[in-house]
């Protein structure tokens, strides 16, 4: 099994990686990746700013947990690659709220 923590270079834990790590046996056998929701309060403004309907939340991609070998099983790389030719293709665009910064 190879799982990986990935972090913002400017990620500060308060507490023992350890801790974060223990996240991956809560995983759900077809869990392969977590991630938090963004909790930065200007997300939604930013959001909103971009796409004038936007109703819901975003993630955090500061801190992630894989899966490595599952993510391998499922043949992830052919998953996303294909889903973000499809968006691009029905938007032509694909927007980000990601590292927006407070006014």
């Amino acid at each position: 099994m190879f799982q990986v923590i990935v972090l913002d270079l400017d990620m500060i834990l308060n507490t023992n990686i350890v801790e974060l790590w223990n996240h991956f046996e809560k995983f759900p056998e077809t869990q392969v990746i977590g991630i938090g929701l963004e909790q930065n309060p200007y997300f939604q403004e930013v959001m909103k700013n971009l796409i004038s309907d936007w109703e819901g939340y975003g993630y955090n991609g500061g801190i992630l947990l894989f899966d490595l070998s599952q993510l391998r099983l499922m043949m992830w790389n052919d998953i996303w690659l294909s889903i973000t030719v499809h968006l691009l293709q029905i938007k032509g665009y694909l927007i980000t709220g990601e590292q927006s910064m407070p006014k």
